[in-house]
């Protein structure tokens, strides 16, 4: 057995070249691995807040608020609330090499204010 250097679960060598317990950039229907799920703050009200990392813990402003960190599991969940709120999460669709990137649908912006950013380290 050995143990899984991002996700930290134990795995047999040879099962599987990478972390048996999300596959790196899943299908559609498949499970992202816990570091590449999108995460999103919602509030009681219903109210969504994106935060600049997946990997940081919410701010003290967002928790006392109320907001729940919420983690998008799989390409169909995001695709769902895409539709939903009218984002794009670019990191998601990109498709390198295509050449296709300019015709993306637009989307709207993601209201950044209020959000703090913490160098890495």
């Amino acid at each position: 057995m050995d143990i899984c250097e991002k996700c930290g679960e134990s795995f047999r060598i040879g099962d599987w070249p990478f972390c048996p317990h999300g596959r790196p950039h899943g299908s559609i229907g498949r499970a992202a691995h816990p570091q590449e799920r999108a995460v999103v703050y919602r509030s009681p009200e219903g109210k969504i807040v994106y935060p600049p990392r997946n990997d940081q813990p919410m701010p003290a402003i967002y928790a006392n608020a109320g907001y729940e960190r919420h983690e998008i599991p799989n390409l169909r969940a995001m695709e769902k609330f895409e539709k939903e709120q009218g984002v794009r999460n670019d990191a998601a669709w990109f498709d390198k090499g295509t050449g296709n990137a300019d015709k993306l649908p637009e989307s709207k912006p993601i209201d950044m204010t209020g959000l703090e950013f913490k160098p890495l380290g």
